[in-house]
């Protein structure tokens, strides 16, 4: 071998010509390798398009398939399509987020005067709290959980925002691309084994769609994941048990590792929304409807109902009957959920309204729904609670058969009539009518055979009836989740439940009074005259006395009082009126315009010229109470009050459309400078066109300079990016404001553990503005390990900062992080 080489006879110049190519063609190869790798993915990514463009077609006939799918996924699909009876959905605006060093955010009337609450929107809803559309919201490159309590409209946005993308219909250029993928989580089928994350998907879509489409439905599917274009709309996760939950989770994560580009928006409880902030999810809360969207409704409801139910009916219909009927309905409480005030509107032209209560609202749905279907209550109750005891959503028929089929213990048996019915326990059988209920749209048919309730408040309510007839314990034994926690609220009704809770309050430690709060979801179902009630309503009424609790805690026990239809909350609330503490008549003020308490008008007019706090709330009030008296008490505030008043004053206006905004019009005619000036804060609330119209008219041909310069920032603040919006996340090591902060103490931010170590110390050392950025950065990130550091800011003097470490808490705990006790730490 040796011998070999030696032979080889190789010239010097030869050597280095080649010696020189081979190094000039490795340095090539480094230097352009960047650049082939950029243009074989641009090559890849144009394929990808192309293979795109030939499944136009499919991507066709899939929209039209997802529009039929969505048009189905509400209450009455029996009766209108979704377009019908469509109220635009909306959801709740967050705070905008603090930046230390950068200008503060302007605030209107409602985020100084009611806290944030996700779990809790009806006080934000009734007075008029800034909302975003949803396509709004996912314009800041975040991934959507849409949290709020059931019936508060999650699964009516999630179809209405997939059939704007099936139509077309998006004004945003970059989201209109997306292909809608509408599914709920009942129909993932996660038990089998998968190869890959998409099969799952591509089985429950499959349910959807058509004859023509399904072939060639796997490669569409796989193609736009695979170029970014999946909107994954995913339904129902609210629904689900905890383990459950946690698989369902798993595998979004994973699908979202393997495909980073799609964007998801999913329905999810507002207690428990699961990990997936930690993928940059940001939870927002449904807005409920206001007067002016229970106006629209009742109006197409009743316009419906007298064009095709009536009609059909052979009905004599009297065509003046909807305005009466609308009337009624519309002289309520403010701002109940979209699911309840459906069905008030749909048993009041039925014509089986059964009492004032959302349970007597369910119960003349379920009657009306299973007219002619035999045992189907005693059935449905009992498979409800079975459902509920298993910690299942939905079932196969076997399992429906069986659980329907099984006896209470004999102790435990009352009786499961409806009153005209005389039916046995052991009678009850459901396979024979499941097709019925199905068809009826009592159950919904989810993939590989299996049912479950078409909305879990039907399931909750029957499991709630059954749970009142059984000395079963089992449920209440369960962890917390949506069904189990419905079932205990409805059995309030036909139980008396005073043990457990005593039980629950003398449970003590637990910064956000979760405990407190979830009795007090029970007082709208428990009987007026059940002596028992008498217990929640004290203990309700010396925590909301409490002005040591941070006021998010109290506002939550406030709506819960102010939403039970019994005339002794009013009283209540007119008392709390005259409390010594500021934050007490502050939330006596909106519980009471809440209501729409006549009798608290003149206690409110007194408190015109209080504290800030208690007199924005007092405007808000009255404006929403809209007596004659009420409004010209404000219209008075806005010509003659203070600054600050009058500015309070415009603002509460713009939640009155037939006085306040005529009112807030003429008032930018008035030789006043101040009411000029004041008037430019109500209309840029209301944001319609004539509104922005007359501001910017007032910013070129107003006499007054300060009276231009504010209605120009009004008008550069509608026409800019809404503040609101939440953004995407950067890394924590990228923060200007905490590199800033880190630098004031002579080190840097590194990545990972570092930052976070850096984070937490901001929060203890830092200036206010600083400790709010942190808790926000915390609340976005859901992060872990803040303990005890976030119970300082927590028992601060500061109210600003109270109110946003209850807040960074509240999120934290619906991740499914452990709160634990203050007095661990010696605090509370």
């Amino acid at each position: 071998m040796i011998n070999l080489f030696r032979s080889i006879n190789v010239e010097r110049i030869s050597f280095w010509i080649g010696f020189a190519a081979a190094t000039i063609f490795w340095w090539l190869v480094v230097k352009l390798w960047p650049l082939l790798k950029k243009g074989s993915r641009q090559l890849k990514e144009s394929y990808q398009t192309a293979k795109l463009g030939l499944q136009a077609n499919i991507a066709d006939r899939h929209r039209v398939d997802t529009l039929k799918h969505a048009q189905s996924m509400h209450l009455a699909a029996n009766l209108f399509s979704l377009d019908e009876i469509a109220i635009p959905s909306r959801l709740l605006a967050p705070p905008i987020p603090i930046e230390p060093n950068a200008e503060p955010p302007t605030e209107d009337i409602v985020s100084q005067t009611i806290p944030f609450m996700p779990d809790c929107p009806e006080l934000a809803s009734a007075y008029g709290s800034h909302t975003l559309s949803l396509e709004e919201a996912l314009q800041g490159g975040v991934n959507i959980l849409l949290v709020g309590p059931p019936g508060s409209g999650k699964t009516f946005a999630l179809a209405q925002f997939a059939s704007a993308l099936a139509r077309h219909q998006i004004e945003d250029e970059y989201l209109a691309d997306f292909i809608p993928i509408l599914l709920h989580a009942a129909d993932l089928n996660l038990a089998a084994d998968m190869d890959s994350p998409l099969e799952a998907i591509i089985h429950a879509i499959a349910k959807q769609a058509s004859a023509l489409s399904a072939p060639r439905l796997p490669n569409f599917l796989q193609t736009t994941f695979e170029t970014g274009h999946a909107m994954l709309l995913l339904d129902g996760l609210d629904e689900l048990a905890p383990s459950s939950l946690a698989e369902v989770v798993s595998y979004v994560k994973k699908l979202l590792q393997a495909y980073p580009k799609t964007r998801l928006v999913a329905a999810a409880d507002s207690q428990h929304h699961s990990s997936l902030i930690e993928y940059g999810c940001a939870p927002l809360p449904m807005a409920l409807w206001g007067p002016r969207q229970q106006a629209q409704f009742a109006m197409r409801w009743g316009d419906l109902w007298a064009r095709y139910i009536a009609v059909d009916a052979d009905e004599e219909y009297d065509h003046a009957e909807p305005l009466l009927l609308n009337s009624w309905l519309l002289n309520q409480a403010s701002a109940i959920s979209p699911l309840e005030f459906t069905l008030q509107v749909w048993a009041t032209y039925a014509g089986d309204v059964r009492g004032p209560t959302i349970s007597d609202a369910l119960e003349a749905s379920f009657r009306r729904m299973s007219v002619g279907i035999p045992k189907a209550s005693a059935a449905l109750e009992r498979l409800a609670y079975q459902a509920v005891l298993s910690q299942k959503t939905s079932f196969i028929e076997s399992e429906a058969n069986l659980w329907s089929a099984e006896i209470y213990p004999e102790a435990a048996i009352r009786d499961m009539t409806t009153g005209d019915e005389d039916v046995h326990p052991k009678e009850i059988t459901i396979h024979r009518i499941l097709p019925d209920l199905v068809e009826r749209g009592v159950l919904v048919q989810r993939t590989n055979g299996r049912i479950s309730f078409t909305h879990p408040m039907f399931s909750g309510y029957l499991a709630g009836k059954a749970l009142s007839k059984t000395a079963d314990e089992n449920i209440y034994t369960q962890p917390d989740w949506l069904l189990r926690d419905l079932a205990i609220r409805f059995s309030a009704s036909q139980r008396d439940l005073s043990s457990r809770a005593n039980q629950i309050f003398a449970q003590d430690g637990d910064p956000l009074h979760r405990g407190e709060s979830f009795v007090g979801s029970w007082l709208g179902e428990i009987p007026l005259d059940a002596a028992w009630r008498r217990i929640i309503l004290a203990k309700l009424s010396t925590l909301l006395n409490n002005d040591k609790l941070p006021l998010g805690v109290r506002a939550r026990f406030l709506t819960a009082l102010a939403r039970v239809k019994d005339p002794d909350i009013a009283t209540l609330f007119r008392h709390m009126l005259k409390s010594a503490a500021i934050s007490v008549r502050q939330l006596a003020a909106l519980g009471s315009g809440y209501r729409r308490d006549t009798q608290a008008v003149e206690p409110l007019i007194q408190l015109l010229n209080d504290q800030p706090a208690v007199s924005r709330a007092a405007c808000l009030a009255l404006v929403n109470i809209g007596t004659q008296p009420a409004l010209e008490a404000i219209a008075s505030a806005l010509l003659q009050g203070s600054e600050e008043l009058r500015h309070a004053a415009a603002e509460a206006f713009a939640n009155h459309p037939d006085e306040g905004h005529p009112t807030l019009r003429e008032a930018t005619t008035i030789d006043d400078l101040l009411v000029r000036r004041c008037a430019i804060s109500g209309l840029r609330r209301i944001r319609e066109p004539w509104a922005i119209q007359i501001l910017e008219e007032m910013q070129i041909e107003d006499a007054q300079w300060v009276v231009k310069n504010a209605a120009a920032q009004a008008v550069e603040e509608i026409h800019n990016p809404d503040r609101h919006i939440p953004q995407a996340l950067t890394s924590l090591a990228e923060l200007p404001w905490l590199i800033s902060f880190a630098a004031g103490r002579g080190v840097g931010v590194s990545p990972g553990e570092p930052a976070r170590k850096m984070l937490i110390q901001a929060l203890e050392q830092g200036n206010s503005e600083e400790q709010l950025a942190a808790l926000y950065q915390i609340q976005r990130r859901g992060m872990v390990g803040v303990f005890p550091a976030i119970f300082n800011p927590l028992f601060s003097d500061d109210l600003e900062l109270r109110e946003s470490a209850f807040n960074t808490l509240w999120h934290l705990a619906a991740c499914g992080e452990k709160i634990p006790s203050p007095m661990q730490y010696g605090l509370g």
